[in-house]
């Protein structure tokens, strides 16, 4: 009788070598039983038969991919350019610091900055902005970096206008806006050339540095020039300065001050010389520009 490889691999065996050969087929017969995969006993990965042992699994290796995102199935709707309606139950599941990721035509990073029961009050810097459509595909995030979330936003309000050409005679002991007409740099867009102001945006409400700065030429010596920062028409800070020259005056002032959304802030300058020549230079680079810094907590 022929033997198939692994039939003499098995006969090899001292223990178990057969007396005869009808001995042979019987323990072949048995053997390839007691071989089945159904046992907790079989056939290893290279062919070889093994009894008595438990398969043991040894130093597994788990492989799987998550970018960070927590997929919601709630509906989440605009509710104005800072917040979000969600469904009740909101503040225990997220809270200020979380991440979010929403789909509006493109996706769309934010910050959790307040929590109410069912409204999510959020921040995208400059760089994304709640629109009033609809929100698909939200995602919330408690990990420090999930994916696609961005490193930084730019927060906090920066812009300075500047005059671009003379403002001429100016009326003698008149309060006169100063006719700011082009941004010099204004990353929320705050700046509007049309009324020569500032405007603080939605979310922005706290505190801010003023800084103002008026340049004069034509100026009368011995006169008095006054120069003011404007919050909603009127006057909360002003530099006097007396001159002793004829020909040209700068002047500076500066102010901290507590602003709300919708505040806006001008720059004002007065002449007391007694005559209506006096002008304010203009032109790019020159002294006369108004700047908003808003000062983080």
């Amino acid at each position: 009788m022929a033997y198939t490889i692994e039939e003499r691999k098995f006969l090899g065996s001292e223990k178990t070598r057969p007396a005869t050969e009808g001995d042979v087929d019987s323990a072949i017969a048995e053997h390839e039983a007691d071989a089945s995969p159904h046992g907790s006993t079989g056939k290893t990965g290279t062919g070889d038969l093994v009894y008595g042992n438990t398969p043991t699994l040894i130093s597994p290796t788990i492989s799987a991919t998550w970018d960070g995102w927590v997929a919601v199935t709630d509906a989440w709707a605009y509710a104005s350019a800072t917040t979000i309606t969600v469904p009740s139950g909101a503040a225990s599941i997220y809270q200020k610091g979380d991440k979010i990721k929403i789909t509006q035509t493109t996706p769309k990073y934010f910050y959790i900055v307040a929590v109410a029961d069912t409204v999510l009050t959020v921040t995208g810097g400059t760089d994304y902005t709640l629109v009033n459509a609809a929100i698909t595909l939200p995602n919330y995030s408690k990990v420090a970096n999930p994916q696609g979330f961005p490193l930084s936003f730019k927060f906090s309000v920066s812009a300075s206008a500047y005059l671009s050409a003379d403002q001429v005679n100016l009326t003698n002991n008149v309060n006169t806006l100063v006719a700011l007409d082009t941004a010099l740099y204004d990353n929320f867009g705050v700046f509007i050339s049309a009324t020569n102001r500032f405007v603080i945006p939605v979310g922005h409400a706290g505190k801010y540095h003023i800084i103002g700065s008026v340049g004069l030429s034509s100026v009368v010596a011995t006169h008095r020039y006054i120069v003011y920062i404007y919050v909603n028409g009127a006057q909360i800070m002003y530099n006097t300065v007396y001159s002793s020259d004829t020909n040209v005056l700068g002047m500076q002032v500066s102010a901290y001050a507590e602003l709300s959304e919708g505040d806006y802030v001008q720059l004002y300058v007065k002449s007391n010389a007694g005559v209506n020549t006096v002008d304010v230079d203009g032109l790019v680079g020159s002294s006369t520009r108004l700047t908003i810094q808003e000062v983080m907590a």
